[in-house]
């Protein structure tokens, strides 16, 4: 699978987390203005390491991320299936 790239460059989200130089660093969760969320690792503002990220359109990535896409050594998943 492709790396999905995520831009957190939305005008609107709640953030709760560590951050560091003013970008997410550490763990935290982030809720993004058209409803879809993430929680799990951030280094240097990108998603990193574990996380789950879940869309409006009712999917949901649990996994590995790096450098802010997903690295497919995850689970795909929505209100039909499941799939590694």
């Amino acid at each position: 699978m492709s790396g999905k790239e995520f831009d957190i460059g939305y005008s609107s989200y709640v953030y709760t987390g560590d951050m560091q130089n003013g970008k997410f660093q550490g763990e935290g969760e982030v809720f993004f203005e058209d409803g879809s969320s993430y929680k799990g690792g951030f280094t240097d503002g990108r998603f990193d390491g574990a996380g789950v990220y879940t869309s409006t359109e009712g999917w949901r990535y649990e996994g590995s991320f790096l450098n802010g896409k997903m690295t497919g050594d995850g689970t795909f998943s929505d209100a039909d299936s499941v799939a590694d």
